[in-house]
């Protein structure tokens, strides 16, 4: 009996079991079910927790395919809003990279990303990533996941201390564990982060845990791959030293697509915050002890930065406003992520008595550039 050459094992092998499982494994694998080609597809997103939204959406196009392995290139976009230590920010990334993966065998795959993020929120900023994933495909229809990105960033964005959020020196990684029931897909993430500490910033740890839904039932209509996406997680971190809830919505759509194409997993990246730019956490002292003299004194800013501080107090208890200022119902660690980490602006803040016993919406901490002398005044709503 004649026998197959043995470079076509992998890809027999990788179309037949594709087949087999065609009715139990949806389009959310590594490799398109039964050698099928892949299909350009158009993501929509929102996402977010308790001090972050965002409007998420990502295009990907095969640029190459074999028998055993594919290139992707994905382009990818957000607009975010931030209300995370230096006051609020709308801001905005980018994020353009590629995308390889290789069957390994019919069960298990892995794949190699290399991305570049550029964006701005409370000035210009950018990244490049680098990433690994693998996929094992169990008998009775379970997918098993693991993965993990690095990124560097292009500078360190810490350094002027003038920015809630920023890319930085870090990393991630995740574990996944999903299964099919017919239309429906469920997903169960859980993992972590580390991104490293510089002189101004201390570093931040962190862990998550996420569920995702996607409901299958558009791909008779709009095509294979087309489904609803939802999800529901939490997240720990050294920042807000808590349990944050994180959420996403959204909708995948194929553009153009055939009925023998076939869409492949969504690649996983920034599992911490949803986005390049991560929350900074001022450091308040030097390591040698004491507040920081940068020129103007201990504490204070230096003579050519201007820093414009608000805390906000519209939330006060009845009992702390509007004719008694009592700070004491906030953290003074929350002073100091305000105040970017100048021990000048916390104490001044801490300290800050009534004017004509009306505070109506917040204090104000202001040094102007090219001055070391900073104003303190209520602000009126």
């Amino acid at each position: 009996m004649a026998r197959s050459p043995g470079w076509l094992a992998i890809p027999l092998s990788v179309a037949v079991v594709g087949a087999a499982l065609a009715d139990d494994i949806s389009s959310e694998i590594f490799m398109p079910e039964g050698g099928r080609d892949i299909t350009t597809d158009f993501n929509l997103r929102g996402t977010g927790d308790d001090e972050r939204a965002s409007g998420y959406l990502f295009l990907r196009t095969p640029l190459w395919q074999g028998e055993e392995s594919y290139l992707l290139l994905q382009g990818e976009g957000r607009l975010h809003y931030e209300s995370r230590g230096v006051g609020d920010g709308v801001g905005g990334d980018g994020g353009l990279g590629l995308i390889l993966r290789h069957a390994l065998g019919p069960r298990d795959a892995v794949g190699l990303n290399a991305f570049v993020d550029l964006g701005s929120l409370q000035g210009f900023a950018g990244q490049a990533s680098v990433g690994l994933e693998y996929e094992h495909l169990t008998g009775d229809g379970l997918t098993l996941r693991a993965g993990g990105n690095l990124y560097l960033p292009f500078a360190d964005y810490t350094d002027g201390r003038d920015r809630s959020a920023a890319p930085r020196l870090g990393g991630d990684g995740y574990l996944g564990l999903g299964k099919d029931f017919g239309e429906h897909r469920l997903d169960l993430f859980g993992g972590g982060f580390y991104y490293t500490g510089t002189d101004a910033a201390e570093s931040l740890p962190g862990a998550f845990g996420e569920v995702v839904y996607r409901w299958e039932g558009l791909a008779d209509v709009m095509g294979p791959g087309a489904h609803l996406f939802a999800s529901l997680g939490a997240r720990w971190d050294r920042f807000d030293e808590g349990v944050s809830p994180t959420f996403g919505l959204g909708i995948s759509l194929p553009l153009g697509a055939a009925a023998d194409e076939d869409r492949v997993a969504e690649l996983r990246r920034h599992l911490a915050f949803g986005s390049p730019f991560v929350p900074i956490d001022y450091k308040t002292a030097p390591a040698g002890g004491g507040p920081e003299d940068l020129g103007c004194g201990p504490g204070l800013p230096a003579p050519e930065q201007e820093v414009d501080v608000f805390l906000d107090l519209s939330n006060a208890p009845p009992e702390s406003a509007p004719t008694v200022l009592d700070l004491s119902y906030i953290d003074l660690g929350d002073i100091e992520a305000v105040c970017q980490g100048f021990a000048a602006c916390a104490a001044d803040i801490a300290g800050f008595g009534p004017v004509d016993n009306q505070i109506d919406t917040g204090i104000i901490w202001y040094k102007p550039a090219d001055t070391c002398t900073p104003i303190l005044e209520s602000a009126r709503g």
